[in-house]
């Protein structure tokens, strides 16, 4: 029992940390999801470039 858990501590610490940024994961994702996202992105600042628009528009 005790030799267990050293060899789980073992590989435990052996296991390289992943980085769960917002940029490693975009950079991580395959390239449909990439595109899904810069076209979600592209349209938000779209809708928001035209709402801004509008809130400044004279009356």
């Amino acid at each position: 029992m005790e030799n267990n858990v050293i060899d789980a501590v073992t590989l435990g610490g052996s296991v390289a940390p992943l980085d769960f940024s917002i940029w490693a994961l975009f950079l991580r994702a395959d390239i449909v999801v990439k595109l899904v996202i810069i076209f979600q992105l592209t349209r938000n600042l779209i809708s928001i470039s035209n709402h801004t628009a509008l809130l400044n528009a004279p009356l």
